[in-house]
């Protein structure tokens, strides 16, 4: 998973797996102080993003980086037995 963060700092962010279907992502962002600006396109404050993941994940041996702005997360899949793409199977009786 991949994220634009423009403007925050890399100790402002936090990163949560909150379940296996769902990260949040916050992080704060700063402008310079004492600057003012007749136009300002991003401004100071919190960023939030719930992002709802297409497999079950773990947070094991997960890695992230975060350069110039850009946020990288990579989780590990959950390994489901008996179950496929399709979900799983139910025998008749």
């Amino acid at each position: 998973m991949v994220a634009e963060l423009p403007g925050a700092e890399e100790d402002t962010i936090n990163i949560r797996l909150l379940n296996p279907h769902t990260l949040r992502i916050t992080a704060r962002r700063v402008g310079p102080a004492g600057a003012k600006y007749y136009i300002q396109e991003r401004n100071d404050g919190t960023l939030s993003r719930l992002i709802r993941l297409p497999a079950s994940v773990t947070g094991e041996a997960s890695r992230t980086s975060f350069k110039n702005g850009v946020l990288e997360v990579r989780l590990k899949k959950i390994a489901v037995s008996g179950q496929g793409p399709g979900g799983r199977e139910i025998p008749i009786e």
